[in-house]
């Protein structure tokens, strides 16, 4: 599972919208061999999003807040390909090649304020710390 804050939108030169979001996804995981120092991984899974702004700005300054427009709640499927490095003995450095899609429409009333469906493309970069290499102590 990881937590993320998302920002999503586009638009053009006189409006933009811009979405902002809270992800948790659930990750179902492949990897290369975890003893090397360079580990291929393969992931894709579940993620929940959750609605923290959303607004249309227009190019003479205006910011209008389109939240009644755009669903709260939402769900998708990403799907992620990258790298692991070997940093010391418990932590490694994640970098990923990120594709999530929106399962149904994330606006309300289509596009009236230019919110469709895309996939959003991204690159993930994270320090990771593998649990497994501490011992309990009795």
């Amino acid at each position: 599972a990881d937590l993320l804050y998302s920002l999503q939108g586009g638009g053009y030169e006189q409006r933009k919208t811009n979405l902002n979001y809270l992800k948790l996804p659930l990750w179902v995981t492949y990897s290369s061999a975890a003893r090397r120092k360079i580990i291929f991984t393969v992931q894709s899974g579940v993620e929940l999003s959750y609605l923290l702004r959303a607004e249309v700005k227009y190019a003479d300054g205006q910011e209008v807040d389109i939240r009644r427009y755009v669903r709260k709640a939402n769900w998708g499927i990403p799907f992620a390909i990258g790298v692991k490095f070997k940093l010391l003995h418990s932590y490694f450095v994640t970098t990923q090649f990120y594709l999530y899609t929106d399962v149904n429409s994330i606006s309300k009333t289509n596009n009236v304020f230019g919110a469709y469906n895309y996939v959003y493309p991204g690159l993930r970069i994270s320090i990771d710390q593998n649990l497994n290499n501490f011992k309990r102590k009795k």
